[in-house]
């Protein structure tokens, strides 16, 4: 027999008691979010309830604010934050269609990070938002994507630079004649990237190669009748000659000849500029080729080729004090223009003098015979680069120095250890009232600011003008479950005050700047690019990439191989 209930609150009956279970299991339909409902926001923000006698809605959301406010909360978002923004709604669409929001996204993002503007213009105020939106997105897509854990290139171009025509040859006709090599690929200053000079014997070429990777395409062609020895490219994108070569006599007191070139796309072809005829020994290698100059030779000549065309020999201190005599044991190893000056790299050496030419007007006298100007330095040095960043690319807009740190690295050997030291030049202060400001423009470390150790197979140092960079070196690579070796190319981002990254968590490692004003370099921790080598390789020395270049502008590497085919990564 059940017991009966005797509590003061009777229960329900039980087909009320099942009706109100179903309805708590009952949930209310998710609001579907789509570009048709301006309402529905891709933050879920719900700004809180100030009390019962406010009349505002507690469930109102951030799109109740209204478009001046959305635009200044825009300004604070990364670019990509940006991008994802626009597929919410059509109000945010329109939003993030304005030219005003891209034009502080590419100050913010870009010209303040210290990063080089992609097809830059000479006035932004010129460019309408679609135009302003694609550099911002291209510059910060290769800027993240170098930086990533894991970099790797979005796309590649494949191409033969071999001069002889196989398109048309079977696969098996094709001759048993070894390819030829591609000594040289190099990028055309100010093209962003879309043209690569190669050097393949005796045949100097240039290639269009769009950033879309739609493919390449041959639009000149220069045969040379003896072998070519280098090719430099003109710094000077709007100077007419683009490209200088050397040819003639092997011998080191032989005749050599140096030729300019200058690009006619519309015909397709390389038209001679001017030519000269040197002594090899005062001409080779070529260093330098900006606007109407060269700078060549162990002992730095200068060759002004616009007229009147002169040879003169470049005032610095080293050649001075040895009576323009090469020095075996301090050679040189590059040398950089940077704004009005010339920074020389030797083996143990340092040294800032003016540049031959400044706006138009060429300096009788290059030296800067005062104390600072030349650094000397303990150790042995076999191959360097200068990063200089800059994002003008007119020489009337520019200082005589840049504001920022310029940084030299060296790749050193010293009692059987390899290192790349990084040497820091410090803009000069301007001097107080009553003293008189010192003529050389930057200031010299006393110490390397930064070293790391790297393996002897190390080569190939490249730096662009963002401050980003590579060097070559073997390695063992896993893959899946293999592991080979492989020739690797190792990125690395040189970063200023300007530069440094805002979306850094504040950790600090092995290349922390210890010094006001110094450069930072990051090595990323995996490489950019990596490519298989055979033993043979290993041992010989004789890797199968022969040539490389880099355009940090937009974000492409070109790699030249032994059989005369050529790579073009694409890294935004």
């Amino acid at each position: 027999m059940c017991s009966k209930y005797t509590g003061s609150n009777p229960l329900p009956e039980p087909s009320t008691m099942v009706r109100t279970y179903a309805q708590s299991l009952t949930l209310s339909p998710k609001r579907r979010k789509s570009r048709q409902d301006p309402e529905a926001f891709a933050f879920p923000l719900l700004l809180p309830s100030p009390g019962p006698a406010s009349s505002l809605d507690s469930r109102a959301s951030l799109a109740a604010l209204p478009d001046d406010i959305l635009l200044l909360i825009i300004n604070f978002l990364y670019v990509k934050d940006i991008l994802c923004l626009r597929q919410t709604s059509r109000r945010l669409h329109g939003l993030t269609k304005l030219r005003w929001v891209w034009h502080s996204a590419i100050q913010r993002h870009v010209i303040d990070r210290g990063l080089p503007i992609p097809a830059a213009a000479a006035d932004l105020r010129g460019l309408s938002a679609a135009h302003l939106e694609a550099r911002v997105v291209h510059a910060a897509r290769f800027h993240e994507n170098w930086n990533a854990p894991r970099p790797a290139p979005r796309r590649s171009v494949k191409f033969d630079a071999d001069p002889a025509d196989l398109a048309d040859v079977a696969p098996d006709e094709m001759p048993a004649a070894p390819r030829p090599v591609v000594k040289q690929v190099l990028f055309l200053p100010g093209r962003s990237g879309e043209y690569v000079v190669t050097l393949v014997g005796r045949t100097i070429a240039c290639w269009e190669v769009p950033l879309d990777g739609s493919g390449a395409y041959r639009v000149a062609v220069w045969e040379s009748p003896v072998a070519v020895d280098q090719v430099v490219v003109n710094e000077d994108p709007t100077h007419e000659a683009v490209v200088a070569f050397t040819s003639g006599d092997k011998a080191a007191n032989g005749p050599a000849e140096v030729t300019m070139l200058r690009l006619d796309k519309f015909h397709g072809r390389f038209v001679v500029h001017s030519k000269a005829r040197i002594r090899r020994n005062l001409i080779t290698p070529l260093w330098l080729m900006r606007g109407d100059y060269i700078v060549a030779g162990e002992v730095l000549m200068v060759l002004f080729f616009g007229h009147p065309v002169q040879f003169v020999p470049l005032m610095n201190v080293h050649d001075y004090s040895r009576h323009n005599t090469p020095d075996p044991d301090n050679k040189v190893l590059t040398v950089k223009a940077v704004n009005r000056f010339l920074v020389i790299v030797r083996e143990r050496a340092i040294e800032v003098v003016y540049t031959p030419s400044w706006k138009g007007s060429r300096v009788t006298n290059t030296a800067l015979m005062e104390a600072g100007a030349h650094a000397q330095i303990d150790t042995h040095a076999i191959e360097a680069a200068v990063v200089v960043r800059g994002t003008s690319l007119s020489s009337a807009a520019q200082p005589d120095w840049p504001s920022e740190t310029v940084s030299v690295l060296r790749r050193c050997r010293d009692d059987g250890f390899h290192t790349i030291e990084q040497f820091d030049l410090l803009p000069m202060q301007k001097a107080p009232n009553g003293q008189e400001q010192p003529k050389r423009p930057c200031v010299f470390s006393s110490q390397y600011t930064w070293i790391k150790s790297v393996p002897p197979s190390c080569g190939s140092l490249r730096a662009g003008a963002s401050g980003k960079g590579f060097w070559m070196q073997t390695e063992n690579v896993t893959s899946r479950h293999s592991v080979y070796p492989a020739r690797s190319l190792i990125g690395f981002d040189i970063r200023g005050e300007r530069g440094e990254d805002d979306r850094s968590d504040g950790k600090k490692g092995d290349t922390e700047r210890r010094h006001p004003g110094w450069n930072e370099l990051q090595v990323g921790q995996n490489p950019v690019y990596s490519r298989r080598c055979a033993m043979g390789e290993i041992l010989e020395g004789k890797y199968f990439i022969t040539s490389n270049d880099l355009e940090d502008t937009v974000g492409r590497i070109a790699l030249g191989d032994r059989h005369g085919r050529v790579e073009v990564l694409d890294y935004a």
